[in-house]
């Protein structure tokens, strides 16, 4: 945008003549006009990256809010909310976990996926995000899903003592 300003103040310059030859045109932005953007492309790329990861996180953040709540036992085990249609992803609240890092966190949450489901953390707010695999089962009930999940969990349950980890209570 800057440099196709610049292009058009030259090029009305030239058009009236003087104005390229005055003060009010460096000679550095007849330069920028007429050679191209010596940082002009350095500063779309950026602007570009920058409105893109900007746009990620606010997609992130809002589709993340439409996401019904599936509960986090004090023992680490997550479960479904019943009586509700099955949702293909909830989102898990792990806020009252003491994890030490962003990184324990992605490999806790990680290491809890299994063939029917994955887990995804998003450490910038305390949470996970559980994908159930309904089309390899459409037609499991809160039930099924809930058994699937206790029998993975309850693999490795969450205490004081596993992953250093303490519960916020």
């Amino acid at each position: 945008m800057l440099n196709d300003f610049a292009v058009q103040l030259v090029a009305a310059g030239r058009k009236n003549g003087g104005l390229t030859g005055s003060s009010f045109v460096s000679d550095s932005t007849k330069v920028f006009a007429e050679k191209g953007s010596y940082s002009g492309g350095f500063l779309k790329s950026v602007t570009i990256l920058g409105a893109m990861l900007l746009s990620l996180f606010a997609a992130t953040t809002a589709s993340a809010q439409n996401h019904p709540s599936a509960t986090l036992s004090d023992t680490g085990i997550v479960q479904i909310p019943a009586g509700q249609p099955i949702a293909p992803t909830y989102l898990v609240d792990l806020s009252h976990l003491d994890f030490s890092s962003d990184q324990q966190m992605i490999d806790w949450v990680g290491g809890k996926s299994a063939e029917g489901f994955a887990m995804r953390a998003i450490p910038h707010m305390n949470k996970a995000v559980l994908m159930l695999d309904c089309q390899d089962h459409p037609q499991w009930s809160c039930t099924d899903w809930n058994g699937l999940l206790y029998a993975k969990f309850s693999e490795n349950p969450l205490n004081e003592g596993s992953l250093n980890l303490t519960t916020n209570e």
